[in-house]
């Protein structure tokens, strides 16, 4: 007759029993968990370099303002004579005779990749054409 009330303990677990599908869904759960952790890490990192990035815009931007205007003052007339004169230049405008005048249609094409092959041309207006 068979012993009744002795089982093997190896055999017999005192845990808790988890299925294959409970620990799959586990993994996958941890999984998407430490991905959302890197992506948030990642955006907040991306974040802060536009931040950077629009700082370095902003400082460049109010530069180039400042360069802008500083020409802007260089080119007035009153400033060009007062630096003409600082270096002892003598300059005067052109005579009516020496002034050359563009055609509209020779400005419009200029540049483009028809004009690579045209034919440009000016017309000197009062002057001699052997200049």
């Amino acid at each position: 007759m068979a012993r009744r009330g002795k089982k093997n303990k190896r055999t017999q677990g005192d845990g808790i029993d988890i299925h294959a599908p409970s620990i799959a869904i586990l993994v996958v759960a941890a999984t998407a968990f430490v991905l959302y952790l890197w992506q948030c890490g990642r955006h907040e990192a991306l974040g802060n370099r536009i931040a950077d990035l629009q700082g370095e815009y902003d400082r460049l931007h109010r530069r180039v303002m400042t360069e802008e205007m500083k020409w802007e003052k260089m080119k007035l007339a009153g400033n060009i004579r007062r630096v003409l004169a600082q270096h002892q230049i003598v300059m005067d405008w052109p005579a009516e005779d020496r002034i050359i005048r563009v055609p509209m249609s020779v400005r419009r094409t200029y540049g483009s990749k028809e004009s690579v092959d045209a034919v440009h041309y000016v017309q000197v207006v009062g002057g001699s054409e052997d200049e």
